[in-house]
């Protein structure tokens, strides 16, 4: 077996640690935008990671047994926080029978089968987005429509044409969603929906996916230097970020490991199989501790900022290690079983 490439670990790190820090910059009151594109870093990486597990598995199958035990453990227990809270807060604020029949009704379903940014609603911020949850059907996706994509792109070259075919229709899919949906009200925020839709963000996972190829093919360095060259023509003004990312996972993927230090190692491993659950629930924490915080009085930020960063961490990975890690690999020996008895 290759050595773990603890660089793509620390990618992985980097990328949720943008995104939680740019949510606490929201609490804070400190502007930490750039931060949100951590989401397009993990799209990418996610993409480059997908074909690389593809071209190592023996079939499909394994490959999406390995996504359903990374995903959902770790999706449907952030789903029951986000449940809890919202029925604590009803109960709280003496409204828990207009919030089972709102957003802890039967539409919140639209969360648990991964579409709610598959179709519009008439409110983002609780039917698409609540607890910034928007991400997941774009992962979800992603992992299902790969085994596809790596049958269509054969090589370098096909690759390169459908990224360049997204990257170029990607306003005009945006545009024509915003057109479809144009009579849907205010609330739903239908240039976010297009902006965030699993379609309109695949150009992401694509260009991960396609490094992988131009890079087990030795051509990485045309990929990379037709992507510059339009960046470059565009006068630095076309997907600037997502093109150094792509640069960034290519640098990580194809170097030697940043450190040979057993120890460091450990601790950069140990971090990179939490980061998924800090990502995903960092939200709810920001969310409780707001309400808690106030109460005691204290509006130095500086002060705000450490201890949400703190919380959110030691609780994030308190979560996986104590609980969902358990939870997947208790899965992940129930599944060859479940095979064996459907093939039986």
């Amino acid at each position: 077996m290759k050595p773990r490439n603890i660089n793509l670990d620390l990618v992985r790190i980097i990328a949720s640690f943008m995104v939680l820090s740019v949510h606490i910059g929201q609490h804070i009151g400190e502007n930490f935008d750039v931060g949100a594109k951590g989401v397009q870093l993990f799209f990418i990486l996610s993409g480059f990671l997908a074909f690389a597990s593809l071209d190592s598995e023996a079939s499909a199958i394994h490959y999406y047994k390995k996504r359903l035990i990374r995903i959902l453990p770790t999706y449907y227990f952030c789903l029951i926080l986000v449940y809890l809270e919202d029925i604590a807060v009803a109960v709280y604020d003496g409204v828990l029978l207009e919030t089972l029949k709102g957003q802890c009704g039967i539409r919140f379903l639209r969360y648990v089968f991964f579409v709610h940014c598959f179709t519009p609603s008439s409110n983002w911020d609780m039917w698409n987005n609540h607890n910034a949850l928007w991400t997941m059907s774009a992962f979800v996706g992603f992992y299902m429509v790969a085994p596809w994509l790596y049958k269509i792109i054969k090589n370098t070259y096909i690759g390169m044409v459908l990224v360049f075919g997204l990257l170029i229709s990607r306003p005009w899919m945006m545009g024509l969603i915003q057109k479809l949906c144009s009579e849907y009200p205010k609330e739903s925020h239908i240039e976010w929906f297009a902006a965030s839709n699993p379609i309109t963000e695949l150009y992401c996972f694509v260009m991960g996916a396609v490094l992988f190829v131009a890079i087990k093919e030795c051509r990485q360095y045309i990929y990379i230097s037709s992507l510059l060259l339009c960046f470059i023509l565009s006068s630095l003004d076309w997907y600037g970020y997502e093109i150094a990312f792509v640069v960034l996972v290519f640098a990580s993927a194809t170097s030697q490991n940043f450190t040979s230090n057993n120890k460091i190692t450990k601790i950069v491993v140990w971090l990179s199989r939490g980061s998924f659950t800090l990502y995903l629930v960092h939200p709810i924490v920001l969310a409780v501790e707001r309400r808690l915080w106030y109460r005691l009085d204290i509006h130095k930020e500086i002060i705000h900022g450490i201890v949400l960063y703190t919380v959110s961490i030691l609780l994030a990975y308190f979560i996986y290690y104590c609980i969902i890690s358990k939870i997947e690999q208790k899965i992940s020996t129930l599944i060859p079983c479940i095979i064996k008895s459907i093939k039986m």
